[in-house]
């Protein structure tokens, strides 16, 4: 298993609040850590890439298309089905039978890595429990295997890491939820990710990120 990695370092956090000395160095990696942790929950994928590679399996969203976890387009992957639904797998697909989505490895003028394959021959992805059952199946009939993950963090998930991180490491000074900012007087410090960290990943998150 794959040991989840940071998304900046504590140099980084340090730079962006002009701080000096090693005395918080393990408090700051420790909200490093939270703040990548917690950008993963929320936009519910990780951006760094496993060590190897391993089988997933996944439910079809149709005959033609599967939708699956981030693997690097670049990498070699192997496709196979399962048609009778016994989950033996022994239907494996050439890389002349599917294409990998979204194409150029672009989306919203970004590098993107592939999270769908679209058959494009004569194989289709299995939709049904096999050929005794006649319903539509939601026992996983397709399985992948791949280096999952972003190959690149982006660097909008970068920043979004060091905002937030740095967010972190001032409320872990503040355990009565508040702190000192100067002339701001004393600031309430939210249970929530850090506004400019939402607006950074909101364009990676599966599901709508809402900025208060």
């Amino acid at each position: 298993m794959t040991t989840p990695k940071d998304y900046c370092t504590i140099e980084d956090v340090k730079a962006s609040m002009s701080l000096t000395g090693t005395q918080d160095d393990d408090a700051l990696q420790a909200a490093v850590t939270a703040a990548s942790r917690l950008i993963d929950h929320h936009c519910e994928r990780y951006f760094y890439q496993d060590d190897v590679a391993s089988a997933r399996v996944f439910v079809a969203e149709s005959i033609l298309a599967v939708e699956c976890d981030d693997f690097d387009p670049t990498q070699a992957i192997i496709v196979k089905t399962d048609p009778v639904g016994l989950r033996t797998w022994d239907q494996t697909w050439t890389s002349d039978d599917y294409q990998m989505e979204p194409l150029n490895g672009m989306k919203y003028g970004m590098p993107w890595p592939c999270n769908r394959l679209r058959a494009i021959r004569s194989l289709y992805f299995p939709v049904w429990g096999g050929a005794a059952i006649s319903v539509r199946n939601v026992v996983p009939q397709v399985q992948i295997t791949a280096k999952w993950g972003w190959a690149q963090v982006p660097d909008a998930i970068f920043q979004a890491a060091v905002i937030q991180a740095a967010a972190t490491f001032q409320a872990i000074k503040s355990p009565l939820g508040a702190t000192s900012f100067g002339e701001a007087g004393i600031v309430r410090v939210k249970n929530q990710l850090h506004p400019h960290a939402q607006l950074l990943i909101e364009p990676y998150s599966l599901e709508d990120v809402f900025v208060l």
